[in-house]
């Protein structure tokens, strides 16, 4: 049979004390085990540095009851100018009778007076786009939920959509 081991005084300089955790322990669940624990063990974060990690976990927070449905972005990936999607489906929104569509495209530069459009069969939706080289996000609001129960992209942006980076979300309002 073995022997337990005999504790011993720790070290020089060890101690156990009552502390205030830095951040709210509600917050904290939103990190990783690892991440707490960096974060817990830093001694001195500062103030500003801690006060920014505080404002992103609150973000995060505000943001967890929110339903969101982020759709495969896949078919607008080498979508060609004048083309359409297939069609992209949310069956329920829960109680909301009104939805955002977030159309989230990668890098590229459509010609001037480029349109997204999206569109059930019955009705279309258009937004223009900025002619500049960089990311797009084609936010329309306020849209039927009914809208979403099968709908297509189409580029009229006078040039092909992004190989990569494309997504949609979908927001219940």
């Amino acid at each position: 049979m073995a022997i337990a081991p005999v504790p011993i005084a720790p070290p020089s300089g060890s101690s156990a004390t009552d502390v205030d955790a830095i951040i709210a322990s509600a917050l904290l669940t939103y990190l990783t085990n690892s991440a707490k624990s960096l974060l817990l063990s830093a001694g001195n974060i500062g103030a500003s540095t801690l006060s920014k990690i505080e404002t992103a976990l609150e973000v995060i927070d505000n943001l967890a009851d929110l339903t969101v449905y982020q759709l495969d972005g896949t078919p607008l990936d080498n979508l060609a100018n004048g083309s359409t999607s297939s069609s992209f489906v949310v069956s329920n929104v829960g109680t909301s009778t009104l939805v955002r569509i977030d159309v989230l495209l990668g890098e590229f530069q459509p010609s001037s007076g480029g349109k997204v459009i999206i569109s059930n069969g019955t009705t279309a939706y258009e937004l223009e786009v900025a002619n500049t080289l960089s990311e797009k996000r084609v936010e329309f609001n306020n849209i039927p939920a009914s809208f979403v129960s099968s709908f297509t992209v189409k580029n009229s942006t006078g040039v092909t959509f992004p190989s990569y980076g494309n997504s949609i979300v979908v927001v219940p309002l």
